[in-house]
């Protein structure tokens, strides 16, 4: 299943930089996406592994820790299910200027 889902919305600025925002961002242009960032940590239905995972899976906008870390903002469930996380960067072709 889908342990966690992750979307950045990559703003061109008027200096021709790129910002990637959350859409929660309320200084967000969306008339200005050029890109999307997409991350999703997949886990497997069934128990897999000989112990928890315990591992920080990279996403966008972070890193994904297990719920022991008690530090982490982006966490999964800790359990015996194989896990991996899936990144990818889709550019917006058909924005009207």
């Amino acid at each position: 299943g889908v342990d966690n889902m992750q979307l950045l919305f990559g703003q061109r600025l008027s200096n021709g930089n790129l910002r990637y925002l959350a859409a929660d961002n309320t200084d967000i242009d969306w008339t200005a996406i050029e890109i999307v960032k997409l991350s999703l940590l997949i886990s497997s239905t069934e128990v897999g592994l000989p112990a928890n995972d315990e591992k920080t899976y990279l996403v966008a906008g972070g890193d994904i820790k297990p719920d022991s870390d008690g530090s982490a903002t982006l966490v999964y469930t800790s359990d015996r299910r194989m896990r991996r996380a899936f990144n990818s960067a889709i550019t917006i072709r058909n924005r009207q200027e």
